[in-house]
């Protein structure tokens, strides 16, 4: 498994591959609710205006990245008091 996060260009971007067997990403909407999961996620961040893309397939790792716009302040490296 591997995780980076990265500040570039205004957005923050976190990145999950995983070396598991994978999933088909279009059924996520059928899935049996047991939580926010995969697509809470979705929902939270676009709220901010930010994006989360899965990529796998049955068989195959999985990557997951998600990106958010910073504040002008975070960008600025400022600190919120």
């Amino acid at each position: 498994m591997t995780v980076s996060l990265r500040r570039e260009n205004g957005r923050l971007s976190l990145e999950i591959v995983d070396d598991g067997i994978g999933f088909n990403p279009v059924m996520l909407p059928g899935r049996r609710p047991r939580g926010l999961g995969l697509l809470g996620m979705r929902e939270r961040l676009a709220m901010i205006n930010g994006t989360l893309a899965i990529e796998s397939a049955p068989g195959h790792s999985t990557r997951i990245l998600a990106c958010a716009p910073l504040k002008d302040d975070e960008i600025n490296g400022a600190k919120n008091v």
